[in-house]
């Protein structure tokens, strides 16, 4: 894989406003978001059910457009950027389902290397190597010669996320990576994401619910609350007690100390 450690910005974002067209209507889901993402860095998106965290991975992966605002990877104009050399740039795992289930791990991996394969899609042994790499990343070896529909939700994640590394691109989005995981795994997949990104240059931009675990592993968060919608790294969005309005005061109470949440009884 691409040992790239040099930071610079991979993917940026200026004043961006993500939603919905309906017709001659716009649904504006988030607006006003302005933040830089650097190579080398594990960065999350957090915040409620409903607040925009999937829409804005959506947009910055190009799945969907924006409805405004500037949106640049690389320094070009993501709206610039043909489908192909995206794909060279930026590998997308979302959580709707597709069509994979005949497949075994090994194949689906190696589709990562589509956008470098030729136009019959042949993998050379390079192309093999960086599969077995992503392989051995997730570790999933035990898993490779199963068929997709034989694996467990969480199986299969691991899966689609060494499909991502094997495309081998300097900026990976993740939408939900350790939905389906026990606690202890949802570290490990963390910790590893954590060091790809440190080790591989690469930038790994990831939605979860799991905000405390975000806090502890990720280089910067992204809190969306559609008011602040802070960005920094966590030191530096508790002091700005960025965590502390997310919910229900009467409910769930962010002690800054310890950075947790504490249930209100």
């Amino acid at each position: 894989m691409n040992l790239n450690l040099k930071h610079n910005t991979t993917l940026s974002a200026e004043d961006l406003c993500i939603g919905y067209g309906r017709g001659s209507r716009e649904i504006r889901v988030v607006e006003g978001l302005t933040f830089s993402l650097q190579s080398s860095e594990l960065v999350g998106i957090v915040g409620v059910n409903g607040i925009g965290k999937s829409t804005l991975l959506r947009t910055l992966g190009g799945v969907q457009p924006s409805l405004s605002g500037n949106l640049s990877v690389n320094g070009e104009a993501l709206k610039e950027i043909n489908q192909r050399k995206l794909a060279e740039l930026l590998s997308v795992v979302l959580t709707e389902p597709t069509a994979s289930g005949n497949l075994t791990a090994l194949e689906l991996v190696s589709l990562g290397r589509h956008p470098h394969t030729n136009w019959i899609g042949s993998l050379t042994a390079q192309d093999r190597k960086v599969v077995l790499e992503a392989v051995e990343w997730m570790q999933i070896e035990k898993l490779v010669q199963k068929k997709c529909f034989e694996l467990s939700d969480g199986q299969l994640q691991r899966v689609f996320i060494a499909r991502a590394l094997a495309q081998d691109t300097r900026i990976i989005l993740l939408d939900e990576p350790t939905t389906h995981l026990d606690l202890y795994h949802k570290v490990q997949i963390l910790k590893l994401l954590q060091r790809i990104a440190h080790e591989h240059g690469k930038t790994i931009l990831f939605t979860t619910h799991e905000i405390e675990l975000a806090i502890q592993l990720c280089d910067k968060l992204l809190v969306l609350d559609n008011e602040q919608n802070a960005f920094g790294t966590p030191s530096e969005l508790i002091a700005r007690h960025s965590f502390e309005k997310l919910f229900p005061e009467d409910t769930l109470v962010f002690d800054p100390r310890t950075a947790s949440f504490k249930v209100n009884k």
